[in-house]
């Protein structure tokens, strides 16, 4: 049976594509970029885990979210105290912030989703006009900008489209920010469990074309798999 290996952000940006070149971001707990050209030239940029990189990523939101509380719980960071108790009361600390917090820290059972699942908060809080967290979103996007930015330079091509996938990608803030610096993103034709069947089906012969894949994408869209 005919096959290939390759990286499942190669897989998202085949779909946000349908096949053909550009850049797709990942922003999910992580973060990446995988730009591909016509001809078969690809680059990664990032994707490097929380410890060496994933700036921009919802981890990478969720950390700097918590530094930004004890530094206010220190009294270390007096700017940006109203971000305090309507981030903690989201996360569900509504008495002895420091001691909670602590006691949240001690009981992660898996530090880097849980810590990741904080960047909604922040979004939430952005949405409201939190000054805080949309600074943090702004600065999660400039580094996501970076990656694109990378990937067009690596590739020789600085108009090569870019589209987006991951959690932190479905919020129009943060994509807004990043078309300021890199253009406006490609909305993705599939989505990555899209690209890989599309890849499958070309790979195995199958006749593709624009129709075959508007109905693979509303059938993904009714299955809940549209990202």
């Amino acid at each position: 049976m005919p096959h290939f290996l390759t990286n499942d952000v190669d897989l998202a940006r085949n779909g946000a594509f349908a096949g053909d070149e550009g850049i797709l971001l990942l922003s999910g707990t992580g973060s990446m970029a995988w730009g591909a050209q016509r001809g078969g030239k690809t680059c990664r940029v990032g994707g490097w885990g929380n410890l060496m990189g994933d700036e921009g990523s919802a981890f990478w939101i969720g950390r700097r979210a918590l530094g930004i509380v004890t530094a206010i719980l220190d009294e270390r960071n007096t700017m940006d105290k109203a971000f305090l108790n309507p981030f903690l009361k989201a996360m569900g600390i509504l008495s002895d912030p420091s001691a909670s917090l602590l006691n949240w820290y001690g009981n992660l059972t898996h530090e880097r989703s849980e810590v990741a699942a904080l960047s909604r908060i922040v979004g939430q809080q952005a949405e409201l006009g939190c000054p805080t967290s949309c600074r943090l979103l702004r600065e999660a996007a400039a580094e996501l900008a970076l990656h694109i930015q990378a990937a067009r330079q690596k590739l020789a091509c600085p108009d090569l489209p870019w589209s987006y996938a991951g959690g932190t990608l479905q919020s129009m803030f943060m994509r807004n920010v990043i078309a300021q610096t890199c253009g406006a993103p490609w909305p993705p034709r599939l989505s990555p469990v899209g690209g890989g069947l599309l890849a499958a089906a070309r790979l195995v012969g199958w006749p593709v074309d624009d129709q075959w894949i508007s109905t693979l994408a509303q059938t993904l869209r009714e299955a809940d798999l549209a990202y």
